[in-house]
């Protein structure tokens, strides 16, 4: 358990932890990227957009970061804080970011879509998750499913290995 405390001058706005539990993530409300080691000390500073962090995560095998502002492009970095690839400015502002084991890359957008990439960030796919913003991604261990959960109150889990994106609804909570 992390018993060391950080603190960002900025307002927080996305975090991941790397998977061997070393460094923490931290994106702000001035664009900022701060990675820090589990001993408290600050290991990267990087100004990255000139809005704010919207997602930040770390590759599986910790090799770099994901990061994505708005509506503005994904970014993969090193840990260096070196940009490696780059995408194009995207339609909508990206919600959410998760990268299963073996590198693909899935981000959520406020509209509901569902993207996926490759390690270079090459669009493999896209499509219609949900009616409205996808708060939540989860790859399953084995990276053949990703689970999707909505503002629009279902949870659905797609099946990533078959031809097209078929999918089961998982939960659904009416409305009170």
């Amino acid at each position: 358990m992390y018993k060391t405390k950080v603190r960002d001058k900025n307002e927080i706005t996305s975090t991941d932890q790397s998977p061997s539990g070393k460094y923490v993530l931290m994106g702000n409300d001035e664009g900022e990227i701060n990675m820090w080691g589990q001993d408290g000390d600050l290991i990267l500073n990087l100004k990255a957009y000139d809005e704010s962090i919207s997602a930040v995560c770390f590759s599986s095998d910790e090799s770099g970061f994901i990061s994505a502002a708005g509506d503005e492009a994904l970014i993969k970095w090193n840990l260096l804080g070196e940009m490696i690839a780059e995408t194009e400015r995207l339609p909508h502002p990206v919600k959410n970011i998760q990268i299963s084991k073996d590198g693909l890359i899935a981000t959520s957008d406020i509209k509901g879509n569902v993207s996926l990439w490759d390690e270079n960030l090459k669009l493999q796919s896209s499509f219609q998750a949900h009616q409205q913003e996808v708060a939540g991604l989860a790859f399953s261990p084995d990276g053949q499913r990703l689970a999707t959960g909505s503002r629009d109150r279902t949870a659905k889990l797609w099946n990533l290995d078959g031809p097209g994106r078929n999918f089961e609804v998982s939960g659904s909570h009416p409305k009170d």
